[in-house]
């Protein structure tokens, strides 16, 4: 199933029971971020049935962009239902996908209660699967390297991002150096 048409029955912080043909369904809304819900309205939703060993839950979208973000970000290990309702409840999809391509991580951090290695997970699945973001095995190794000094991490990926990827670690280390400390200065 990838979509009902169904009724709204009945609305409570983030759950919700639709009904389409004489069937209900209960779950979660994901992307209810400023919107309000009118019992007894139609509505079409994009579907989502999550499995794993602990949970079996239908999560209900209306923003098709956020169903896929959803399906990218429920590959994360350790990423679960919680962690989805925590960016969704707090921030929408057009601001979520800002952060991601600014490489926001402390914002991301701060706006949804996410700590901050599963917020680099995050960043990095869609940066690469979603903006087609991508990073050679040097720059990756130097990126972590780089945060592991002090810089932040948005400003490490902004200046890997103009570093030729084909370059050995220690001139792709060297460049970001400079660069980071005229960014920094």
């Amino acid at each position: 199933m990838y979509y009902l048409n169904a009724k709204l029955v009945n609305v409570s912080s983030n759950e919700i029971i639709v009904e389409s043909n004489d069937i209900g369904y209960k779950g979660f809304i994901v992307d209810s971020y400023d919107k309000t819900f009118n019992v007894d309205n139609n509505i079409k939703l994009y579907v989502l049935n999550y499995k794993n060993e602990y949970v079996d839950e239908y999560l209900f979208f209306q923003n098709l962009d956020v169903y896929k973000v959803a399906n990218l970000l429920l590959s994360i290990k350790n990423f679960g239902i919680k962690s989805l309702l925590a960016i969704f409840s707090n921030i929408d999809y057009e601001k979520f996908i800002n952060y991601v391509k600014n490489k926001e991580i402390i914002e991301l951090v701060r706006v949804t209660g996410i700590g901050e290695n599963k917020i680099k997970d995050i960043v990095t699945v869609i940066s690469k699967n979603l903006l087609n973001e991508k990073y050679s095995k040097n720059q990756m190794v130097v990126i972590s390297s780089l945060h592991k000094l002090g810089y932040k991490i948005s400003s490490i990926y902004k200046v890997i991002s103009l570093i030729d990827g084909k370059s050995d670690q220690e001139s792709i280390f060297r460049e970001a150096v400079i660069k980071l400390n005229e960014v920094e200065v």
